[in-house]
């Protein structure tokens, strides 16, 4: 049995807007968006958890945390750089098409608003904030796996 991803699924279906401005006339249901790069962190997060079964569960939290970072910023960084590019366009990426409301003139159509454009330092405090959110997420995830393995059918 084949399995087809939603990108390449969903233009096979007909639909058109219906709320307005309708700048692009569109025939086909949107693919949404390709997912983004789980698949890099969860191998990294997999090796740690093979070689630490013995560690105290905070300081396993915290290193789940900072290898999830380390691992997950740049592979998304350079995909979506990737993403943005005309290779990218076409059905598999999910690019191959504008958004209904999008106007063909727009400025932003090919560039980011210049209100959108952050400085490194915003990359910064925003990976500072997001790493003790990850070290509890990390915590809360090996605590109920732990509650999983005594969950008995």
């Amino acid at each position: 049995m084949k399995t087809y991803s939603l990108t390449a699924v969903l233009p096979l279906f007909p639909a058109e807007p219906l709320l307005s401005p309708i700048y692009n006339f569109i025939t086909h249901m949107q693919p949404y968006h390709f997912p983004v790069l789980l698949i890099v962190p969860a191998i990294g997060i997999d090796l740690v958890l093979m070689r630490s079964k013995k560690m105290n569960k905070w300081l396993l939290a915290g290193l789940l945390a900072v290898v999830f970072l380390l691992l997950f910023v740049p592979a998304q960084w350079y995909f979506a750089e990737f993403l943005q590019t005309e290779a990218a366009r076409g059905w598999f990426f999910g690019r191959s098409s504008w958004a209904y409301m999008t106007p063909p003139d727009s400025f932003i159509r090919y560039n980011f608003h210049p209100e959108y454009v952050d400085t490194g330092w915003s990359l910064v405090k925003g990976l500072l904030i997001t790493l003790p959110i990850a070290v509890l997420s990390s915590r809360i995830g090996l605590s109920w796996g732990n509650w999983m393995k005594q969950v008995k059918r």
